[in-house]
C-alpha cells in the first residue's frame, strides 16, 4: 500500500481505504477539531480522519485508514526468449506488434499491474 499523501489526495489524486474502498471528496476543514481535521466521504458516509489519513489515531489500525490508490501502468512490452537487452514500452498493442522481432514469445498488456508490481516495493 502506499502511504497517505496529504497534499496529493487534496490536490485529487485517488485515495482508497486500507482495504481497498474507493474514496472522494478529501477535504481539510479548518477547524477547531486539530485531530481529526480532515474528512473524505468513504461509501456514501462521511468519515474524519487525522492529517496523516488515520481513521481512528496514528497508533491504531483501522480498514477505513487513508491510502494512496496505485497508480496503473499503460504500454505494451513485447518479451523474447533470448533477447537480454533493455526493450522499448509501446504506447498501443498495433505498435507492439508492428514492431516485434522475430522470437517473440509474448505481448504483456502493463495497464493490468499497478506502478511498482513485482519490484518488492509498497
Amino acid at each position: 500500500m502506499i502511504k497517505f499523501n496529504l497534499e496529493k489526495a487534496l490536490n485529487g489524486a485517488k485515495v482508497i481505504t486500507r482495504d481497498g474502498r474507493e474514496v472522494s471528496q478529501v477535504t481539510l476543514f479548518d477547524s477547531s477539531n486539530e485531530e481529526w481535521p480532515l474528512c473524505a466521504v468513504v461509501g456514501g458516509e462521511i468519515l474524519s480522519y487525522s492529517k496523516d489519513g488515520s481513521y481512528i489515531s496514528s497508533n491504531d489500525y483501522s480498514e477505513l485508514d487513508l491510502f494512496m490508490a496505485p497508480e496503473i501502468l499503460s504500454g505494451f512490452v513485447n518479451v523474447y526468449d533470448s533477447i537480454d537487452d533493455d526493450l522499448p514500452c509501446h504506447a498501443t498493442r498495433d505498435d507492439a506488434d508492428r514492431l516485434a522481432m522475430n522470437g517473440r514469445i509474448a505481448c504483456i498488456d502493463l495497464s493490468q499491474f499497478p506502478l511498482g508490481y513485482g519490484l518488492g516495493g509498497e
